[in-house]
């Protein structure tokens, strides 16, 4: 069950007052979205990333938010122990938005996407690498001078 939350995760929920959703179990409401999958630590942290869509939150009654459309956030959901006895007491759950990050990474994909596709096609013999040497761009002109097939080079086995 929720506990506390601090402002800043109120507003990035678009939810009103902490006494709105104190008691709500945040991680069975995440669960229903079916966005994300939710994994409770052990000992250690767990990374979480999800997409939250309000409008589905609200058509649900799953938690009172005031937003609408969808964000994508990404945290940690850390155990929490009892100073006491040492056994499990809760969870910490750190979140914040990463939705400019995800659409970037969608952008970068399809421009990749897209220059690949281009350079497919070219007659010119051309390839691209990365930073780290991986080929990334190899189009079907390089086949005749290098006698590598386009589908090795794609498969990882051309170096």
């Amino acid at each position: 069950m929720l506990l506390h939350v601090n402002r800043t995760c109120l507003e990035l929920f678009g939810i009103a007052r902490l006494d709105d959703v104190r008691g709500i179990n945040l991680l069975q409401a995440c669960r229903a979205l079916g966005n994300c999958e939710v994994q409770l630590p052990g000992d250690a942290a767990t990374p979480l990333e999800c997409r939250i869509d309000f409008d589905q939150i609200r058509s649900r009654d799953l938690l009172p938010t005031a937003r609408a459309g969808s964000i994508h956030i990404g945290g940690v959901i850390s155990l929490l122990r009892s100073p006491d006895s040492g056994s499990p007491d809760g969870y910490l759950i750190q979140v914040h938005d990463i939705t400019s990050r995800v659409l970037a990474e969608g952008a970068l994909q399809e421009s990749c996407d897209r220059l690949a596709g281009i350079a497919r096609h070219l007659p010119d013999a051309m390839f691209a690498i990365d930073r780290k040497g991986v080929v990334t761009t190899w189009n079907l002109a390089m086949e005749d001078p290098t006698g590598i097939p386009t589908a090795v080079i794609r498969d990882g086995h051309g170096g």
